[in-house]
């Protein structure tokens, strides 16, 4: 449980300073924004690190199904023919048993990121709403 804390903890902290920086890049901090403009810069400034967590989110969980596993073999199975430097000492597996292998153990993702992505998401909708309420 306190893994689980310290993993959420650590991704809001990013996230709100990726927020932060992208606020200070829209000129919030510097003044003289319009009420909208303000709006429109925090909605922004949630936005982009929000997406960013939920596109990863989903990235890990496809690697969890096993997509990117053809990739890696060939890419394994080029290097060692190619480059013999890198230890051919062992005879190449076979497909097959490099993708049972890799779901042995694989581990489940974890759902931190796609939360706490869209809790950003969440926020700067609500950001979105009171821009073109102003």
């Amino acid at each position: 449980m306190k893994e689980k804390l310290i993993r959420y903890g650590v991704l809001t902290g990013t996230g709100l300073l990726v927020s932060v920086g992208v606020m200070s890049l829209r000129g919030v901090f510097a003044g003289g924004l319009s009420t909208q403009d303000l709006m429109k810069a925090l909605c922004d400034a949630f936005f982009v690190p929000g997406i960013l967590w939920v596109l990863f989110g989903c990235l890990a969980w496809i690697s969890f199904t096993g997509f990117f596993d053809g990739l890696a073999y060939i890419g394994s199975y080029a290097l060692h023919t190619l480059l013999p430097l890198f230890g051919r000492s062992q005879r190449q597996q076979k497909y097959y048993d490099y993708k049972t292998e890799k779901m042995e153990r694989r581990k489940r993702p974890d759902h931190a990121l796609l939360l706490v992505g869209a809790g950003f998401v969440l926020v700067s909708f609500v950001f979105w709403r009171l821009y073109y309420a102003v």
